[in-house]
C-alpha cells in the first residue's frame, strides 16, 4: 500500500534532500512550508534561487519516479493552525517530519518572539493536528543545543539536557511536548537531534556557508578563542538519511537519536580546509573569547543510531567542504556527492 509523508519545512534545506528521498523510494510527499528565511536583511538574497533549485531537484526525482512517487508543495505557516490541521487531513499522511523552525540559535536571540512562536508553539500546533489525523509516527527535529554545554567527551542521548539559549530550550520544549502527546494521545514518536549540518543550498548563514562565501567574496574571517571551538559538522545529506530512518526504521520508534558525523572539529581545522580552496583567504585568529555567550559543543555519540537504525555517516569534513565549493561554484554541473537513494 503506498505511504505518505507530511514534512513542515519539506521546502527547507534538510525537509527538501528528505523530499526527494522519500519520493525515490516510492512515497507521495507533502512539504508544508512557509517560505521565509529569518536570516538578516541583506544575506536573503540567495534565499528565492535556493528554493528554486530544491524544488527543481524534488521535480527531477517525481520525473525519474515515473509516477511512483508524487509531491505536493502546500504554502503554510505551522502558526496557523486551522490551515495546518486542513492540510494535514486533506494529506491523510502516515509519517509526520517536523522540520519546520527559525532553525539557528542567531537568529532565535534576534526574532525572540517569533522564534518563541515558531519553535515552541507552532511545533504544538503540529502535535495537535498529528494526534487528530491519526498519523503512524511524527518525527521531531530538536538540535544538539538541547544538551547545553558538552565538549569533554562524545555526548550519548543520555547526557544531561541544560539548555544556555533560546533555541536550545524551545527545542527541548518541544521533545516535553513530543513525548506527553505520546503519554496522552499514544502518537508515536523519534526526536532527532542533528548538529551543524552544513552544504548545497544552505541560507541560513551556518558557519561552513560563511567561510565558503568569505573565500569566494574575498572577505576576512576572525576565529575568536584561537579557532579551537569545537563542533562536530554534519554533511546535510547524511541527516538527511537520518531522518529518513527515523520516519521508517521499525527499531527508531519512541527513541531519540543523535545524527550527526560523530566527529568534532575546530574551527581552526576549518579554516585550513578552507585555505586548500581559497590560498588568498585571510583568516586572523583571536585569543580573545567570543563576545557571544555560545554553547560549548564537541562530538555526539552515534553509537545508538548505528546499532538500531543502521545509520552510518558518509560525508566527512573535508570531502564535504569540497563539494559545497564545487556546488557554489557551478551548482548545475554539481551532482549529490552520496546520492540521495535507497
Amino acid at each position: 500500500m503506498k505511504q505518505k509523508v507530511f514534512i513542515t519545512g519539506g521546502l527547507g534545506f534538510i525537509g527538501s534532500l528528505l523530499a526527494v528521498k522519500f519520493i525515490r523510494n516510492g512515497w507521495d510527499v507533502v512539504a508544508y512550508d512557509a517560505l521565509r528565511s529569518f536570516v538578516q536583511p541583506h544575506e536573503r538574497l540567495s534565499y528565492p534561487a535556493q528554493v528554486r533549485y530544491r524544488l527543481q531537484r524534488i521535480q527531477q526525482a517525481v520525473a525519474e519516479s515515473e509516477g511512483r512517487g508524487q509531491f505536493q508543495l502546500v504554502e503554510g505557516d505551522i502558526c496557523s493552525p486551522a490551515l495546518l490541521e486542513r492540510s494535514m487531513r486533506a494529506a491523510r499522511p502516515d509519517v509526520v517530519i517536523h522540520l519546520a523552525a527559525i532553525s539557528i540559535a542567531d537568529a532565535s536571540k534576534r526574532y525572540f518572539e517569533e522564534a518563541i512562536a515558531i519553535n515552541q508553539t507552532g511545533t504544538t500546533n503540529v502535535l495537535t493536528a498529528a494526534s487528530q489525523c491519526e498519523v503512524g509516527r511524527f518525527v521531531y527535529a530538536s538540535s544538539s543545543m538541547a544538551y547545553g554545554d558538552f565538549v569533554d567527551f562524545p555526548a550519548t542521548e543520555e547526557h544531561p539536557t541544560k539548555p544556555l539559549e533560546v533555541y536550545g530550550a524551545a527545542k527541548l520544549c518541544g521533545e516535553v511536548y513530543v513525548r506527553t502527546f505520546y503519554e496522552m494521545f499514544g502518537l508515536d514518536f523519534v526526536i532527532v537531534r542533528p548538529c551543524s549540518v552544513y552544504g548545497p543550498t544552505d541560507t541560513n548563514q551556518r558557519i561552513v556557508q560563511r567561510f565558503v562565501e568569505c573565500g569566494m567574496q574575498g572577505r576576512e574571517i576572525y576565529l575568536f578563542d584561537g579557532g579551537n571551538q569545537l563542533l562536530d559538522f554534519t554533511w546535510v545529506e547524511d541527516a538527511a538519511e537520518g531522518f529518513y530512518l527515523a520516519a521508517t526504521h521499525p527499531a527508531a520508534v519512541n527513541e531519540t537519536f543523535n545524527i550527526t558525523s560523530g566527529t568534532a572539529r575546530t574551527l581552526r581545522e576549518l579554516a585550513d580546509i578552507a585555505r586548500l580552496h581559497f590560498p588568498n583567504l585571510k583568516i586572523t585568529a583571536r585569543e580573545t573569547s567570543d563576545p557571544v555567550r555560545r554553547t560549548r559543543r564537541g562530538a555526539l555519540d552515534v553509537a545508538k543510531a548505528r546499532r538500531m537504525l543502521g545509520y552510518e555517516p558518509r560525508t566527512m569534513l573535508d570531502a564535504g567542504f569540497a563539494h559545497y565549493v564545487d556546488f557554489c561554484r557551478e551548482p548545475e554541473a554539481c551532482q549529490p556527492l552520496a546520492r540521495v537513494a535507497s
